[in-house]
């Protein structure tokens, strides 16, 4: 079938009407466009339209098939046959097309919905990781962690300014593992924000910060190790359950931020949100593991001094 035989075929017959693409249009109620994609050879009238356009252009179907007037002429069966069997192919393409149009258009709005569903995912999850909270520092929180910490300075200065039972080498490692682990002790973001008795400002993402906690375990077997040398394996082992205790707490309180996290990350349950921000407005949990860590170190120091320390 030629399409560009038909198309100039409607062209002229739809101008000896006297008619415009609009017009023919609106008779047969289709828009203006088709009529201009059929006179172009771009494409075919629908079947179902046939009937309708070859009357308003006073032509027969199979004038209009076959792009040409046909003059006292009698049809031979072979041409009428093809002539269906075109407009059959004609009917199935179109409705292939809509089909397949339909499809994509199935198609298109899915990755629109996907693409704003995520765009709206990010933004409430951008929103919550950036909401501030505000942490009031409960002053027994602070003396506590101060008195520790004090002490601690302390009882270093006391293993530093006094004799001991320990060689020279282990006195170093002794002294240089202690004061290592404390200035990390003293630079904790969280611990300096309570030695300084202010309210704490923080977004989710600075939880990281906040449960950053101090842990050198070469530092601790070190100590424990050469402790071990000078004295009953025992009071050792008080020490290492202690710390085990302690450090079972640390890691609680370090898991805590992976689990603000992962219940932000693109949640839209209020539930998960409210319990959530539950925890992180309130740092009681983090103020206890690290109140644990801290006198764990003190507890370390202490030992220390019992088992070395000679007192004049």
């Amino acid at each position: 079938m030629n399409y560009d035989k038909i198309g100039e075929f409607i062209k002229n017959k739809r101008k000896e009407k006297g008619l415009t693409q609009n017009e023919l249009a609106t008779k047969i109620n289709v828009t203006d466009k088709a009529i201009s994609k059929w006179e172009r050879g771009l494409g075919c009238p629908d079947v179902s339209l046939l009937e309708s356009l070859s009357k308003e252009l006073d032509i027969s179907i199979l004038e209009l098939l076959n792009g040409e007037k046909i003059e006292n002429e009698v049809i031979k069966v072979t041409d009428a046959d093809n002539y269906i069997k075109n407009t059959i192919n004609i009917s199935n393409d179109y409705t292939k097309n809509k089909i397949k149009n339909v499809f994509n258009r199935i198609i298109e709005i899915s990755i629109i919905f996907v693409v704003l569903l995520l765009i709206l995912l990010n933004i409430v999850q951008f929103n919550y990781m950036n909401k501030e909270y505000t942490y009031i520092v409960n002053r027994d929180t602070y003396e506590v962690i101060t008195d520790t910490l004090n002490s601690i300075e302390d009882n270093i200065n006391i293993i530093k300014n006094n004799k001991t039972i320990f060689n020279d080498e282990d006195r170093k490692i002794i002294i240089n593992n202690l004061e290592e682990d404390n200035n990390k002790i003293n630079n904790i973001y969280y611990l300096k924000k309570i030695k300084d008795l202010k309210p704490i400002t923080y977004k989710v993402n600075d939880l990281r910060l906040l449960t950053d906690m101090y842990y050198n375990p070469n530092n601790e077997v070190d100590l424990l190790n050469i402790l071990d040398k000078y004295v009953d394996n025992n009071l050792i082992k008080v020490y290492t359950d202690y710390s085990i205790r302690s450090l079972n707490n640390t890691s609680r309180s370090y898991g805590l931020y992976n689990k603000v996290i992962e219940s932000y990350y693109y949640s839209l349950s209020n539930n998960n949100q409210s319990i959530t921000s539950d925890r992180i407005n309130n740092l009681t949990e983090l103020n206890s593991n690290l109140e644990a860590r801290v006198k764990q170190f003190l507890f370390l120091t202490e030992l220390v001094i019992k088992v070395g320390v000679i007192n004049d």
